[in-house]
This record gives structure tokens, C-alpha cells and sequence, in this order.
């Protein structure tokens, strides 16, 4: 080999290690690990979760870097600057901010116990509890203290039908017990004889249909906690895989970096047109520009789960920033979908809490039916009673005030509008009940769809990460070929052009891969009942 070949390849071998400059030190190896197994064990209480590790050969593979070159070559000169992208203020991080460790436990637990929509339906159980317990206490009277003036001046007939003026006063104080809004005897009379206040089938089918009811909220509750559960989750492995995009962004633009360099060093021996440097100079830029916007997702991740987990306690607002302690993704399989389709439909009918709320709702309109049936057979209540301290006298003067006691009880049997009225409420009320059947119906439906469809994007998921890591793969050793060739000067370095795109759409392929499986289980995991509440 003459002495002009071995300066050339001195000037591409400092080339092409040039530039390799990168945040990270260690390149991030996407790959499989079973260390998320106790993370996520918590997560399957119901459908039994099982930690899926791929073999070693598939899923961890080694990315490609410069780095290499650069360790086993010292003579290698930093990239020029005018070869060399900065991307410093690209990637910087605002030090104000709180960065807290967090993983997917973490994130499930924040949100379970802080999170203001469950919170909220936690509450709305509450408000339903206290209406079915007050239900179950309608047959107890309410107790009142009364202070009662009575005043009358000018002409009133008596009894006998003569018309006489009087000018009177009484006053009773005192207190008594009745059922519902039947007003107390005392005073100067007592309660309308035929006044209908409380009915008896409320008494026995209202608490029924409140208990129902209070079932109905606490499966809404449950539906609200796993949702919510599924967001976060969801939004937790977004930003592991903005955070993870960022890291191949800044891969890739080390890589457009050492290639500018590369040509670079081709044109100045000669071996390369002047136009080739602007053609690395514009990967260069797209390069630069996909890091801005890996960055900008990141954010955008941070600000996603932020809103998710915020609590009321929560006094940070939004000067933190979140930091996954899984620094890989990795896959986790929380369904075992080798049951097969039908098993995980009936799972998702038995165990969904949209279908107990679905139900809940049927069986309280069943009992308000029920109600209305029984209505015109069951009589309304009133009764009304008191004791106190009663006087009165002519003008204005009280000469007597002694003890008086009265006690009013009457049952009456009610036919609204002739007996038309009643028929139509039974009209009405089932009405409600087949609607609450149709309610079902469409609910069955819908979450037998909603588990096809998760099933069916899990498993290609699933099959699609072999075939992912083998792209990858490939990438990564057409990409070593590629290089091994141009440094033997069999070729221009315009050619690795394509090697070092198609070595980036393998690595972002492979991620999105990940965590689209991850997301995927999830949603599966979601649509046959999430986590089991009872536990």
C-alpha cells in the first residue's frame, strides 16, 4: 500500500470517529428483561399476570455506534464545528424543577388514592350509601319542637250556625313525632282527615331500589378507578417512549454528525464532490429537527401524566418532572391470551364493572316497578302526634294553660287521575325497564367488541415484536457491513445514506413496537375487568 492510501485512510479513519459526541455515554439497548415482573404482579390479581422475557439473542440488541471506532482508533479529532450540529440547547433541561423518580406502581398508586375523578365517583358512592340508608329509615316519624300562636279577631261562626265576633288568642308549646310531612296535631286543630302523605309501598320497595341503585354507583366507581388506571398507565409508557425516542434522536444525529464528517474528509482527499457535503449538511438538519421534536414530546409526556396523577394534595403544579426508573422498555404481558378469544369475552362479561352498573340500574327499575303494582293496594300513611302546654281565652289574656295530647292516625287508599293516572306510571315505569334491558344489551355488545378488538391488536403486537427485533437487526448489521466497506474504500459514503435511515426507522420501528404491546396488554387487560376491585 503506497503512502497516499494510507493518508487516506488516516484522514477517513479520523473522520469517521469523529463527532461522536453524544448525552449519553451508553447507547440504551431496547430489549426484554423479566425484572418488570415484580412491578406489575400487583396489576393481576384477577387474570393472573405472567412476565413474558423473549430469548436473549431476540430481544436485546446491541445498537450500533461510533463510539467503538473512537475507543480503538486515539488519533481521533473532534468534529469541526462547522460539521458538527449543536444540539446543546436542543436537549437542555430547566434545573428549576423537581425531578422525582417514578415507576408504573408508583404511577397506579398516585392515581388510585389521589386522583380527582376518583375521588369524585368515590364520593358519589358515598351521597348513594346515604340515600339507601335513609331509605331504609322511612318508617321512622320526625321529631319537632313547636311554639304555635294562634289570633283571631272579628266574626266566626260556631258550631250551632250562629255568626258572633270574637276577638281570641291561644298558644301551644310543645313537640311530637309523625311520618313524613303530616302536619302535627296541637294548636287549634289537627291534620286534614283524608291528607295522603307517605305511601306504604314506598316504605317496603324504595330501600330495594336504592340498594340497587347504591350498586349501580359503586360499579360506575370501579369503572372510573380502572380508566383511570388505564390512562396513567397509558401515559406513563408515553413517556417512556418520548424519553427513549429522545435518546435515538440524539443516536441518530451523533450518526448524520460523523458522516458530514466522513464526506468531508472523502472531498478534502478528493474522493467526493462539494455537493455531497450539503447533502450531509441537510440530514444534518433533519436530524436536528426530529431531536427538537423528540424533546418537545417529552414535555408534552411529562405535562400528560402530570395532569393524570395530580392530586389535591399536590402543591407542585407543574415544576416537576418525572423521571422512569425503567430507563429500557419493556415488554410485559399482564393477559395470557393463549385462553383464546371467547374465555377473555367471558371474562370481560362477568367481571366488566360497566356491566354491573348495567345491571344494578335493570334490578332498581325492576323494584320501582314492582312498586308501582302494588301502589293502589297499599295504603298511604299519616300520622301525627303531639304534646305540650295549650291555653287561650277571650282578647288578649291566657287564664288557663294546661297539658294537651293529641294523637291523629289515618290510612288511605289512593287511584290517581280515576285510575288512569295509575296506568299510566305503570306505563311508564316499564318503560324504564326495558330501556334498562336495552341499556344492557347494548352493553354486552360493546364490551364483547371492545374485547375483540384488544385481543386482536395484542396478539399482531405480539407476533410483530420477533419480527421488529429482526429488522433491527438487520439494520444494525447492514449498517456494520456498509461501514466496514466504505473504510476499505469500496465505495462512497453517500451509500451509508440509506444504511444509517434505515438503522433509524428500525430502532424508532422497534420502540414503538414495545411499547405498543405494553399499551396493547393494557387495553386488554382493561377490557375483561381490569383490577380486581374485591382485593
Amino acid at each position: 500500500m503506497n503512502s497516499k492510501s494510507v493518508a487516506l485512510l488516516s484522514m477517513i479513519a479520523i473522520g469517521f470517529c469523529a463527532g461522536c459526541r453524544s448525552t449519553n455515554s451508553s447507547v440504551r439497548q431496547y430489549g426484554l428483561s423479566p425484572d418488570i415482573n415484580q412491578q406489575v404482579a400487583s396489576l393481576s390479581r384477577r387474570v393472573g399476570v405472567e412476565s413474558r422475557a423473549a430469548d436473549a439473542d431476540q430481544s436485546r440488541v446491541q445498537p450500533v455506534t461510533f463510539e467503538q471506532e473512537a475507543k480503538s482508533n486515539p488519533n481521533i479529532a473532534p468534529a469541526s464545528p462547522q460539521t458538527q450540529v449543536n444540539d446543546l440547547e436542543i436537549t437542555g433541561q430547566d434545573q428549576t424543577k423537581q425531578t422525582i423518580p417514578i415507576d408504573l406502581p408508583t404511577v397506579l398508586q398516585m392515581v388510585g388514592s389521589d386522583n380527582w375523578n376518583v375521588q369524585l365517583a368515590r364520593e358519589k358512592v358515598c351521597e348513594a350509601r346515604a340515600r339507601w340508608q335513609k331509605a331504609r329509615l322511612m318508617w321512622l316519624p320526625n321529631l319537632r319542637l313547636a311554639l304555635g300562636y294562634t289570633g283571631h279577631e272579628g266574626e266566626i261562626q260556631e258550631t250551632g250556625g250562629n255568626v258572633v265576633s270574637v276577638s281570641r288568642r291561644s298558644l301551644f308549646v310543645g313537640g311530637g313525632a309523625g311520618l313524613g310531612n303530616a302536619p302535627l296535631a296541637g294548636g287549634a286543630g289537627g291534620p286534614a282527615r283524608m291528607f295522603v302523605n307517605l305511601s306504604t309501598a314506598d316504605i317496603l320497595f324504595e330501600p330495594l331500589a336504592k340498594k340497587h341503585l347504591l350498586n349501580a354507583t359503586q360499579a360506575k366507581s370501579d369503572t372510573v378507578f380502572n380508566n383511570t388506571l388505564l390512562a396513567a398507565a397509558l401515559a406513563y409508557y408515553e413517556l417512556i417512549e418520548a424519553e427513549a425516542g429522545q435518546v435515538i434522536a440524539q443516536q441518530n444525529l451523533d450518526e448524520a454528525n460523523t458522516l458530514a464528517n466522513l464526506i468531508q474528509s472523502f472531498v478534502k482527499a478528493g474522493k467526493g464532490s462539494p455537493a455531497d457535503v450539503s447533502r450531509a449538511q441537510i440530514i444534518q438538519r433533519r436530524r436536528q429537527q426530529e431531536l427538537a421534536i423528540a424533546t418537545g414530546a417529552v414535555g408534552a409526556a411529562q405535562a400528560k401524566l402530570l395532569e393524570i396523577i395530580q392530586s389535591q394534595n399536590a402543591d407542585c403544579g407543574f415544576n416537576v418532572i418525572f423521571t422512569p426508573t425503567d430507563s429500557t422498555p419493556l415488554t410485559v404481558q399482564l393477559v395470557d391470551s393463549s385462553v383464546g378469544l371467547d374465555s377473555l369475552i367471558q371474562q370481560g362479561l362477568a367481571l366488566r364493572p360497566e356491566l354491573r352498573t348495567a345491571r344494578a340500574n335493570l334490578a332498581a327499575q325492576k323494584s320501582y316497578c314492582t312498586s308501582e303494582r302494588w301502589r293502589p293496594l297499599l295504603p298511604y300513611l299519616t300520622v301525627g302526634s303531639s304534646a305540650g302546654g295549650f291555653g287561650g281565652g277571650q282578647g288578649s289574656n291566657f287564664p288557663t294553660f294546661n297539658g294537651r295530647a293529641d294523637l291523629d292516625v289515618v290510612m288511605a287508599w289512593e287511584v290517581e287521575n280515576a285510575g288512569f293516572g295509575t296506568v299510566a306510571r305503570r306505563k311508564a315505569q316499564a318503560s324504564r325497564v326495558r330501556q334498562s334491558e336495552l341499556a344492557l344489551a347494548a352493553m354486552k355488545n360493546k364490551v364483547t367488541a371492545e374485547v375483540a378488538t384488544a385481543y386482536h391488536r395484542a396478539t399482531a403486537l405480539e407476533k410483530s415484536l420477533a419480527v421488529a427485533a429482526q429488522a433491527l437487526a438487520h439494520a444494525e448489521s447492514s449498517f456494520t457491513k456498509d461501514t466496514a466497506r466504505i473504510r476499505a474504500l469500496e465505495g462512497m459514503p453517500l451509500e451509508l445514506v440509506q444504511a444509517i435511515n434505515a438503522l433509524a426507522d428500525a430502532r424508532k420501528n422497534y420502540l414503538s413496537t414495545v411499547v405498543g404491546f405494553n399499551q396493547g396488554q393494557l387495553r386488554l387487560l382493561n377490557a375483561i375487568g381490569g383490577v380486581d376491585q374485591a382485593k
